[in-house]
């Protein structure tokens, strides 16, 4: 999994990544998102991994989170399963 940090504060995209390891995923990279302008969580994923998309959703539904939308649209050559845009 990686985060990518959507909004214009500090440390978004580290809270994201503590949450997600706390609930034993495996995030690999932390990165800003080319805009600081998102308002909500948006979740790509690779079709491989679709089946997990309801096991991701209530994870961060639990920590108080609510995912806007999810798009299939990581192609299968992409190194990342899973990208986070994290949004206010």
């Amino acid at each position: 999994i990686a985060i990518e940090n959507g909004t214009g504060t500090f440390g978004k995209g580290s809270e994201m990544v503590a949450i997600l390891q706390d609930f034993g995923y495996s995030v690999v990279e932390l990165k800003n998102a080319d805009t600081d302008e998102h308002e909500d969580i948006v979740v790509k994923m690779k079709e491989s991994v679709r089946d997990y998309q309801k096991l991701l959703s209530r994870d961060l539904q639990l920590a108080s989170y609510i995912v806007s939308a999810v798009s299939l649209d990581l192609s299968p050559e992409d190194a990342l399963d899973v990208v986070i845009v994290v949004g206010d």
